[in-house]
C-alpha cells in the first residue's frame, strides 16, 4: 500500500473526521501499523510521502 493509498484508506474509513483528536504519536502508530501490515509492492517503489506529510494531509 503506497502512502497515497494509506491516506485514501484512512479517509474511506472515516478516520480523518476525528483525526485532530488523536495525538501525534497515535497518528504515527496508525500509519506505522498500516505500513507494516501492508508492505509496499516492489513494483510501486518507495513511499512518495513521509509519515509527517501524510499527517499534514489528514489534519
Amino acid at each position: 500500500m503506497t502512502a497515497r493509498g494509506i491516506v485514501a484508506f484512512l479517509k474511506e474509513q472515516g478516520l480523518n473526521e476525528g483525526w485532530n483528536k488523536i495525538l501525534e504519536d497515535g497518528k504515527r502508530q496508525i500509519i506505522s501499523s498500516l505500513l507494516s501490515h501492508h508492505p509496499l509492492d516492489e513494483v510501486a517503489g518507495p513511499l512518495e510521502m513521509s509519515e509527517d506529510e501524510i499527517i499534514r494531509i489528514l489534519q
